[in-house]
C-alpha cells in the first residue's frame, strides 16, 4: 500500500463556484498543481476556465483539467463540448474524467465511456492527454481493479482513508478534505496530493521523436524500362520525376510492349473525336450537413418554446420558419390563443392555424394524429425569431436524437435514440408515431425529437417505457412515443400551410 508522504505533491481543484483568486498568493502556499473544472456533460461552461488556467500557470501552478462525466450524454458530445470549452487552451493537458458514484456507473460503463471519451478526442485533436478517471471513494461502486488500464483519483469527504484499503492502493491524485485553506481563495477548497511517480509524468512527458518522410524509393525495374524507352524514342520526354506515380506506370508497361515487339517509333494516334456538348447540368438539392451535437443543442434551445394558456395549461412546441409553433394537439386541445415563452424574446401570443383532423383508416374508424400548428400573431417577429427546419431524412433505429423541453424545468436538454422507427403493431396501428428513450415527463409534450442535422423530426406525444442496450444487457427504461413528421400522414398535412 502507498502512505502519503512529504514526497508528495500538493495541489487543489477548482470549481465553477469559486471565487476570486490570487494565483501569486496560492502559489507562495505550496501549491503545484490545480485542476479546473471545465465541463459538465454538455451543459455547463466554466465562466473562468481560461482566465483561471493562464493566471495559474503565469505563477508557475501547473494545470489539468477535469470533467464530470454525464452517463446519459454520449462522450462524442461531451468530447466536443469540452473542446470548445478550452479553445485557447493546450489540449494535451492532464483531464480528469470524474465518474461520480452518484451517478451508479458499474465498472463495464465507466471503463467503456473513458475509452470512447479519449478515442473520440484523440480521432478529433490527434493529441492524448495524460488521462485519470476519477470516482468519490465514498459513493462510487467502483474499485481501483476495475478502472482497468486507467489511472485512479480518489476523492472522500471524512472517510476511511483509501491508502488503508487494499482495494484503493493504486491512485495518482488524492483529494482529502474539500474544507481546506489555502492563501489567495477566500472560503474552502478542495485539497490533493499527487503521487510523486505522476508528478514526474507530468512534468517530464516522453518525448517521441518525429518521423522524417524518406523520399519514395523507384524500384530500378522501373527506372530501366524508363531508360530504355527514353533511348528508343518512344517517350518524348524524360518520366524519371513521376515514376513513382500510378499513370506512368501502366503507360511504361504499354510502351515496352511495343518496343520489344520491335516497333521503334510511336504509332500514329488516331485523331479524337470531338466530343458533344453536354446537356446543362440541373443543380440538385445538396443534403444538409451533420452538426456537432453542441451546436444542434445551442440551435434547439432558442427555437424550442414553453406554451402556456389559461392557469393550468402548459406544454411545450417548436418554432419553424415564419414563426409557425409546431406542437401536439392534445397541449392546447384546439384552444385558439396559446402564450409561448422563448428563451431570447420572451413571451409572445401565437394564434391557432390548424390541427390535424386524424387518419381514417382501412376499417374507416378514425385514429388520432397528435399535432398542431399555431403562428405568432405579431407579423414583424415572424420572420425574425429563430427556428428549425422540418426533416426530410426519415426515421431509423437507433438514430441519436436531442430534445429542449420544459415540463419540470425550462430548457431542459434531454438526448436518446429511436428504439422502434414505426408503431405499427399497435391498436390501432400508428405508423407515423415512433418510440425513443428520451425520457419524456408532463409538460415535455409538443417538444421536438432533433436529428443531427438540426431538424425536427417529431413532436413528443406522450411518455412510454423502451428497450435500450445498456453494457451489452437489454433494459426498459423511461421513454416517449412521438408523431413522425417526415410519414406522409403528417407531412402531406403540413405542406398545406408550410
Amino acid at each position: 500500500m502507498q502512505a502519503r508522504s512529504p514526497a508528495n505533491i500538493k495541489g487543489i481543484d477548482v470549481s465553477h463556484h469559486q471565487g476570486a483568486i490570487d494565483w501569486k498568493k496560492v502559489a507562495a502556499d505550496g501549491v503545484k498543481f490545480a485542476f479546473i473544472k471545465a465541463t459538465q456533460g454538455t451543459s455547463f461552461v466554466s465562466p473562468t476556465l481560461v482566465k483561471n488556467a493562464k493566471a495559474a500557470a503565469a505563477n508557475g501552478i501547473k494545470v489539468g483539467y477535469y470533467h464530470f462525466a454525464e452517463p446519459d450524454q454520449s462522450p462524442t458530445a461531451q468530447v466536443d463540448h469540452f473542446l470548445k470549452t478550452i479553445q485557447g487552451l493546450p489540449i494535451d493537458l492532464p483531464l480528469i474524467l470524474d465518474i461520480e458514484g452518484d451517478n451508479d456507473w458499474t465498472p463495464a460503463t465507466a471503463n467503456a465511456f473513458s475509452a470512447s471519451f479519449m478515442a473520440y478526442l484523440q480521432q478529433k485533436t490527434g493529441k492524448v492527454p495524460m488521462l485519470y478517471t476519477g470516482a468519490y471513494f465514498a459513493k462510487s461502486k467502483l474499485t481501483n481493479k476495475e478502472l482497468g488500464k486507467y489511472h485512479l483519483w480518489v476523492a472522500h469527504y471524512g472517510t476511511d482513508d483509501p491508502m488503508d484499503n487494499p482495494t484503493w492502493s493504486r491512485w495518482a491524485v488524492f483529494q482529502y478534505t474539500s474544507s481546506g485553506k489555502v492563501a489567495g481563495i477566500a472560503g474552502n477548497v478542495d485539497m490533493n496530493v499527487m503521487e510523486m511517480s505522476f508528478w514526474t509524468e507530468w512534468t517530464n512527458p516522453q518525448k517521441v521523436e518525429k518521423p522524417v518522410d524518406k523520399p519514395v524509393e523507384i524500384p530500378a525495374w522501373k527506372k530501366q524500362d524508363h531508360d530504355e524507352l527514353l533511348k528508343a524514342g518512344l517517350l518524348t520526354s524524360d518520366h524519371t520525376a513521376s515514376l513513382d506515380e500510378a499513370v506512368p506506370q501502366w503507360m511504361l508497361f504499354a510502351l515496352l510492349n511495343r518496343l520489344r515487339k520491335g516497333e521503334t517509333v510511336p504509332q500514329e494516334q488516331q485523331p479524337t473525336p470531338v466530343p458533344k456538348p453536354d446537356p446543362e447540368p440541373v443543380p440538385t438539392p445538396q443534403p444538409p450537413s451533420l452538426l456537432e451535437w453542441v451546436e444542434v443543442e445551442r440551435r434547439t434551445a432558442l427555437a424550442s418554446v414553453q406554451i402556456t394558456f389559461g392557469t393550468a395549461g402548459r406544454g411545450s412546441g417548436t418554432l419553424l420558419p415564419g414563426g409557425y409553433v409546431l406542437t401536439a394537439k392534445h397541449v392546447g386541445n384546439g384552444i385558439d390563443t396559446i402564450k409561448v415563452r422563448t428563451k431570447a424574446n420572451g413571451t409572445i401570443t401565437a394564434s391557432l392555424v390548424g390541427v390535424h383532423p386524424g387518419y381514417k383508416g382501412e376499417d374507416g374508424k378514425l385514429v388520432n394524429v397528435d399535432v398542431a400548428l399555431y403562428r405568432v400573431t405579431d407579423t414583424k417577429l415572424q420572420n425574425a425569431l429563430p427556428s428549425l427546419p422540418l426533416s426530410a431524412q426519415g426515421v431509423t433505429s437507433g438514430q441519436e436524437l436531442l430534445a429542449v423541453v420544459h415540463g419540470d424545468t425550462f430548457g431542459k436538454v434531454k438526448r436518446g435514440a429511436v428504439d422502434r422507427p414505426s408503431i405499427s403493431t399497435s391498436i390501432p396501428p400508428t405508423p407515423w408515431e415512433f418510440d425513443s428513450s428520451i425520457d419524456g415527463n408532463p409538460g415535455d409534450s409538443g417538444g421536438a425529437a432533433i436529428n443531427q442535422y438540426g431538424e425536427v423530426i417529431g413532436v413528443i406525444v406522450q411518455e412510454t417505457p423502451v428497450t435500450v442496450k445498456i453494457s451489452g444487457n437489454w433494459t426498459r427504461v423511461n421513454g416517449s412515443e412521438a408523431v413522425n413528421v417526415t410519414h406522409s400522414v403528417v407531412a402531406n398535412w403540413l405542406k398545406q400551410f408550410l
